[in-house]
């Protein structure tokens, strides 16, 4: 009878035991799934917010074009790092995006009257390999484009656009000025 009350209570402590780490290991999970949430939640804020200014943009250029007999004047697009590894982003890799990529990708959209950017959303990623993912929005019509872009620890490649099927086209002053592109 001892025995069988020793074979009981030892069954129960390890049934308690495993209720009680099951239970912690599952606060555990809900607090590290909310604390992502709110990471994915910032971002979406953050693309949401840059969406917004571009058509809240578009359409004071659309009512100012009605009335503006003037030249419209060009303005750079608003370039956000955004992820876990942007703080570790120095001045010079911003430049070197600046001259690979965005500045050519800019370039690109408002040649020969198309759509200009109106904004990127460049994140960073912390684990070496990983690729940058590229969240572009552009002026008036409020499209967008999204694309993974080089591997961080890698050298940063010279954007390209992709034409589908057919070949890209590419004015002469493009050309001059971003040979590496047109390759």
């Amino acid at each position: 009878m001892a025995r069988l009350r020793t074979i009981l209570m030892s069954i129960s402590i390890m049934l308690i035991t495993a209720i009680v780490v099951g239970g912690g290991v599952f606060l555990w999970q809900q607090t590290l799934q909310k604390s992502k949430s709110a990471e994915y939640e910032d971002q979406i804020n953050t693309i949401q917010a840059s969406r917004d200014q571009a058509k809240a943009e578009a359409k004071a250029a659309s009512d100012a074009a009605a009335t503006k007999t003037t030249p419209e004047t060009t303005t750079a697009p608003v370039i956000l790092y955004t992820g876990d590894g942007a703080a570790a982003l120095t001045p010079a890799v911003k430049t070197e995006f600046t001259t690979k990529l965005t500045d050519p990708y800019v370039a690109y959209y408002a040649q020969d009257g198309q759509v200009p950017v109106v904004s990127i959303l460049i994140t960073v990623p912390t684990k070496k390999g990983d690729p940058y993912k590229v969240f572009a929005i552009r002026k008036t019509d409020g499209k967008y484009e999204n694309f993974s872009y080089s591997k961080l620890g890698s050298p940063l490649e010279t954007w390209k656009p992709t034409c589908g099927t057919t070949a890209c086209s590419f004015s002469d002053s493009y050309k001059t000025k971003y040979p590496d592109v047109v390759k």
